[in-house]
C-alpha cells in the first residue's frame, strides 16, 4: 500500500467514525441507539420524534 491509499484510508475511517454521532436528517449531534426506529437511524433527539417508524427520513 503507498502513501496515498494509506492516506484516503486514514480519510475514510475518520469520517465512518463521526458519521455515527451524526443526525442524518439535520447533521445535529446524534445517536444511533434510539429504541424507537425499527431500523438503524443516527438521529438527534428532536428528529427522532419526526420520523415515523418505518424510518424514511
Amino acid at each position: 500500500m503507498d502513501a496515498e491509499d494509506e492516506r484516503s484510508q486514514t480519510l475514510t475511517a475518520a469520517f465512518a467514525d463521526r458519521s455515527k454521532a451524526i443526525c442524518e436528517r439535520c447533521g445535529a449531534h446524534g445517536c444511533s441507539l434510539r429504541e424507537s426506529q425499527r431500523i438503524d437511524l443516527v438521529l438527534c433527539e428532536r428528529c427522532e420524534t419526526l420520523v415515523p417508524e418505518h424510518g424514511r427520513l
